[in-house]
């Protein structure tokens, strides 16, 4: 075993769990999100908005930080996300109308574009290049894992504690990941910020612009914007028919 493949077994379990508890608050907050916007005071197209804000400010923010992580880095960018996703879940609690938690959600999307580019780019240059394949089945199970773990717990949680418990919990677990994030290699930082690895931004217009991927480009798409109309729509649906935070969540896992 090489030490690249060695030094990749260390690091790439840890990194999982740091990925699992990192996109553990989002997914607590899929179930709930439209109900408490709902709830204070949105109407139907403010909660659609407010639902989705996390992503029209976390997707082009990726690419920014993506970049960035590529010049300075992981340590600090995936300590300051999780940090930040340890404020915002703090800060739902805290929101009295529409346009504060519309800020968090902001804000939220804003630090956890810092934390997917640095779990996944440190996952991906950790692992050896024969069990690269591998590492990256492992991310994908931690992240599939917090939606599969969230939609269930967030209701469970909402349901018997309300919705300032599920978001206080939601901080202590990402506050657990920076704790986590602590306990990785010192040099596994080093040697990533020693590199100029990311593409620029020429290569990832052309890849943006490639005819080929289009259709792939169009069914992500097309599943996403089925998927945000769910979660904005299915909660105020089934509200009325009796139906709260717990079997929206069991709903949504299934």
């Amino acid at each position: 075993m090489g030490a690249q493949e060695q030094h990749g077994r260390r690091v790439v379990p840890g990194v999982s769990a740091i990925t699992f508890l990192g996109f553990l608050d989002t997914h607590l907050l899929i179930p709930v999100i439209a109900l408490y916007a709902s709830g204070l005071g949105a109407g139907i197209g403010v909660v659609g908005l407010i639902v989705g804000l996390y992503s029209i400010v976390n997707t082009p923010a990726n690419i920014i930080f993506g970049r960035l992580i590529d010049k300075v880095g992981h340590r600090a960018p995936l300590r300051a996300g999780l940090i930040g996703n340890v404020i915002s879940m703090a800060l739902y609690a805290l929101a009295r109308n529409p346009l504060h938690l519309a800020l968090v959600r902001a804000l939220h999307g804003l630090s956890g574009a810092l934390v997917a580019p640095s779990t996944m780019s440190l996952v991906a240059h950790h692992a050896a290049s024969r069990g690269r394949g591998r590492s990256m089945a492992f991310y994908g199970m931690a992240v599939a894992s917090a939606s599969l773990v969230g939609y269930p717990l967030s209701g469970v949680i909402a349901n018997r504690f309300g919705y300032s418990a599920l978001f206080f919990f939601g901080a202590s677990v990402v506050a657990l990941a920076v704790l986590l994030s602590f306990m990785l290699p010192h040099h596994v930082f080093a040697a990533t910020s020693a590199r100029a690895h990311g593409n620029t931004l020429g290569a990832v217009r052309a890849l943006i612009t490639r005819r080929s991927l289009m259709p792939s480009y169009a069914a992500i798409f097309a599943q996403y914007f089925t998927f945000g109309g769910v979660v904005t729509l299915l909660p105020l649906h089934v509200e009325p028919l009796g139906m709260g935070p717990l079997e929206i969540g069991v709903l949504l896992a299934t």
